[in-house]
């Protein structure tokens, strides 16, 4: 029976030691960007003073499954589907839906801004 004795290039230890390395690192150092839980606040103008709107950013299953729904079979994002899902999952104060929009001004600012929001963590 023949034995074979395997031997690793220099290469190859400089970059299994780089990987040990890394994995040794702390929790916060390994993962830079969690993207669960993000918020941002926006104060937009409404007709009794200006009003703040807190988006929060539901992680990227949740994102993309909300994009996702809001598309019709042509491609095309159904913008009543897509702003209703962004009212309830990343507009999270205040809570609002159409009768909310109906007594407020900014609605095409703040969707605008919520749907910034989302596509910039989900680009991230």
């Amino acid at each position: 029976m023949t034995v074979v004795k395997k031997t690793v290039s220099q290469d190859t230890k400089a970059t299994n030691e780089v990987a040990k390395a890394r994995q040794k690192r702390d929790e916060v150092e390994r993962m830079p960007l969690k993207r669960m839980g993000k918020t941002e606040t926006i104060t937009v103008d409404d007709y009794d003073g200006p009003k703040d709107y807190t988006f929060f950013f539901p992680g990227l299953k949740k994102a993309h499954n909300l994009v996702d729904f809001a598309r019709m079979g042509n491609g095309v994002i159904d913008n009543t589907t897509y702003n209703e899902s962004l009212m309830k999952t990343v507009i999270v104060e205040p809570k609002t839906d159409w009768d909310y929009w109906d007594e407020h001004d900014g609605y095409g600012k703040v969707m605008d801004e919520a749907d910034r929001f989302l596509g910039e963590w989900l680009r991230k």
